[in-house]
């Protein structure tokens, strides 16, 4: 019997043993994973700030192309020449202008810091009423384009003009010929903008 109780004793101590070296190797065990799913968890708060810092750089990259596309608007582009002379052609027809495009020149531009860039070098001719030609420099003033407006001289001049007048009544009409004096103003504007050099 006390060999049983012996072995039932040794039995007892050794489950106990291992009882207590399963608790703390599964309690170390847990621990590292604890430690490890905080390593892990650290990991994806810094890759989660990571990923913030990268739209905040994007979103900073794409409004950065936004004023890039805004400042280039103000640029007459590569091979825009004609285009511009005809948008500004067309201000001065569409306001009744008599007009005339005397020069148009590229010359490098020294003082501009950006690459790639020249200065489109125009005189223009302006001739029609003084409200007109007044309008038409305020409208290429205010062109969506980096305009630098050199000089402008104004002449005046007073013009006989025949105009045709109807005087009657309801029931007869008649023509008559009668001479006005009409100012007639002549603008000659000298003016850069910028522009995209061609290839």
């Amino acid at each position: 019997m006390k060999s049983n109780t012996k072995t039932i004793s040794i039995f007892f101590i050794t489950l106990a043993i291992l009882s207590v070296a399963s608790f703390v190797y599964g309690t170390r065990y847990i621990e590292g994973l604890i430690s490890r799913a905080t390593e892990l968890k650290e990991d994806i708060e810094k890759l989660q700030v990571k990923v913030g810092h990268l739209k905040a750089l994007h979103q900073a990259a794409q409004d950065t192309n936004d004023d890039k596309a805004k400042i280039n608007s103000y640029i007459v582009q590569a091979g825009g020449s004609v285009p511009f002379i005809t948008e500004l052609e067309n201000l001065a027809s569409n306001i009744g202008l008599d007009y005339n495009t005397d020069r148009i020149e590229t010359k490098s531009a020294p003082d501009i810091d950006l690459q790639g860039k020249e200065l489109l070098s125009i005189s223009f001719t302006a001739r029609g009423p003084w409200s007109s030609v007044f309008k038409f420099i305020k409208l290429v003033e205010s062109m969506p384009y980096s305009i630098n407006i050199q000089k402008i001289d104004l002449f005046a001049s007073v013009a006989d003009k025949k105009v045709v007048v109807d005087v009657g009544t309801t029931s007869t009409t008649t023509a008559t010929r009668v001479s006005v004096k009409e100012n007639n103003w002549k603008a000659v504007i000298l003016f850069d903008v910028v522009k995209n050099k061609e290839n």
